[in-house]
């Protein structure tokens, strides 16, 4: 017998094994894209502490001049360093404005997020970063589904972010009004 075409039995049977195909394929690729995008985050989240740690080298131990030695008081207006509370920080957003880190942003959301500190005798040392794009935090330990309270004073960490303090900063070191 001569066969021109398929049989609608070996067409069923073809479209069959494909879905299964299908179906074993897609939690795999899934799983990961998931985790390609968790490692981009702890990449950015290694890249913006390499960055903080090279400012707290350049200001904060090592002054590279004793105007630039303001940075890194918490309690002068004019210091990049920041605090809240007890929790000492430096906002993604002045390492950009200073060129430690470039601009970055996360599935089209830009970030905003800071570098918190440990504070031993007016010696600071990088402990944890966490980043903020779009509405949710990006740090593999969600910070706001763990703890509320911790949620809420992170949230105004940032808030107090959107005011630039590298400009102030700068600004500082160019009219020598420090």
């Amino acid at each position: 017998m001569n066969k021109d075409g398929f049989t609608l039995m070996e067409i069923i049977i073809v479209v069959a094994i494909l879905a299964i195909l299908a179906v074993i394929a897609t939690p795999a690729v899934i799983k990961i894209y998931n985790n390609t995008k968790i490692n981009i985050v702890k990449e950015q989240e290694r890249d913006i502490e390499d960055a903080a740690r090279v400012f707290n080298e350049d200001f904060c131990h090592n002054p590279i001049s004793n105007l630039y030695s303001n940075y890194c008081k918490p309690d002068l207006d004019k210091s990049v360093l920041r605090k809240n509370n007890d929790t000492y920080y430096i906002c993604t957003n002045d390492l950009v404005e200073l060129n430690y880190i470039d601009h970055f942003n996360f599935s089209g959301n830009n970030c905003s997020g800071f570098v918190i500190f440990n504070e031993d005798e007016n010696n600071y040392e990088v402990d944890k970063t966490y980043l903020k794009c779009g509405d949710a935090y990006l740090t593999y330990e969600d910070v706001c589904e763990n703890d509320a309270s911790l949620c809420q004073k992170y949230n105004s960490i940032l808030d107090s972010c959107n005011i630039s303090k590298a400009e102030d900063a700068l600004n500082c070191i160019e009219d020598r009004d420090c």
